[in-house]
């Protein structure tokens, strides 16, 4: 089995649906390093995704998304074990994160470099995309 790619999840709030993203990506990824990085979460969120057995970079004050995400890099690289390959995605993503499966493999048969997954359908705020 091969070890899959870093998934590095970023979060802010999430308490209530990190758990059903985490466990949807040890269900794809199931070698993978989880990572979460933590945007100064009020709400449990950190402790959550360590119940889900997700390493969490936080801090006390909101940085911003590219830097939480960054931090929580910058700690899994760190680690010289880590897989050249990374997934990056939010924490609201639930059982849908086990679909950025396919994103994964166009990356690792050579189909692309980067592969960015779009909502079928955009829902609430932000661009639509996930990354």
């Amino acid at each position: 089995m091969r070890p899959g790619p870093l998934v590095i999840v970023a979060a802010r709030n999430e308490a209530d649906r990190i758990g059903a993203t985490l466990d949807a990506l040890r269900g794809a990824f199931p070698e993978a390093p989880l990572w979460v990085g933590d945007d100064a979460s009020g709400d449990g969120t950190a402790e959550v995704a360590m119940a889900h057995g997700a390493r969490v970079v936080s801090r006390r004050r909101p940085h911003g998304k590219g830097a939480n995400v960054t931090a929580a890099a910058e700690a899994a690289l760190s680690d010289a074990t880590v897989p050249q390959l990374a997934l990056l995605c939010d924490a609201d993503l639930g059982e849908s994160a086990a679909k950025l499966v396919g994103l994964v493999a166009a990356v690792e048969d050579g189909s692309c470099d980067l592969a960015i997954a779009a909502f079928a359908r955009r829902e609430g705020g932000g661009f639509g995309w996930a990354l």
